[in-house]
């Protein structure tokens, strides 16, 4: 029933696109999608599921390119030239916010988030997720404090400013990465961690604000149970 249920969803969503300039579609099942696009942006799913996800997107020459599996998420764009590119990755229960102008965010392949919020906000900033990083549960990305704070001379003096997370990189449950971040490959950020500065890549952060614990370490998706030591290490 599920997959008949799939199936004609997916049918109305093609009928639309070929009546939609706005929308293109290929290689995507959609179930229970529901959009709120000015005809002035553009979408394009390309494939995997995409389930109970909404997309707003408003303003001029915004654009969502997705590949990726999408379930119970929510989009919203808001401003002009902000391009949303979700390569072959799978994002559960997140909700992104691009308020701005020239604005990036990008998940690479590979990537995954289980649940969480991300907002890019500002004039030429980004939010970039690398190949085969994974965000648990309740990650919060901001690279913007979204309200600005000046001086007597209104002087903005909080800025928004991109964040970079790099390859292979693991944020635990309910890490939160605020602006001008970098977090380097093959990093790991504990649970409930702050990372307010940038990460070395192949370090363990822990606490609020992070600190560096440990260096020269890796990570592995498999579970701790299924872990193998290296034959003749």
């Amino acid at each position: 029933m599920r997959k008949i249920l799939y199936a004609l969803y997916t049918a109305a969503y093609k009928l639309k696109a070929w009546f939609s300039p706005w929308l293109s579609m290929a290689n995507t099942t959609c179930f229970l999608l529901r959009m709120n696009v000015s005809r002035t942006n553009r979408v394009t799913l390309e494939g995997g599921l995409v389930k109970s996800t909404s997309l707003n997107v408003q303003g001029r020459n915004n654009e969502v390119v997705s590949s990726s599996g999408l379930c119970e998420c929510d989009i919203k764009i808001f401003g002009n030239n902000n391009p949303l590119i979700l390569n072959r990755a799978k994002l559960f229960f997140g909700e992104i916010v691009v308020r701005g102008n020239n604005c990036v965010v990008e998940f690479a392949d590979g990537s995954s988030l289980g649940s969480g919020t991300i907002v890019c906000m500002g004039e030429g900033t980004s939010i970039t997720i690398g190949p085969e990083t994974m965000l648990a549960d309740n990650v919060n990305i901001w690279n913007s404090d979204t309200h600005p704070i000046f001086d007597a001379q209104r002087n903005l003096l909080n800025p928004s400013a991109s964040i970079r997370i790099g390859r292979h990189v693991w944020l635990g449950k309910g890490a939160t990465v605020l602006k001008g971040v970098t977090i380097g490959d093959n990093a790991i950020v504990g649970m409930n961690a702050l990372v307010t500065k940038d990460v070395s890549p192949g370090s363990l952060s822990v606490g609020a604000p992070s600190r560096e614990i440990k260096t020269g370490v890796n990570w592995e998706r498999c579970f701790i149970t299924d872990f193998k030591k290296d034959d003749g290490a």
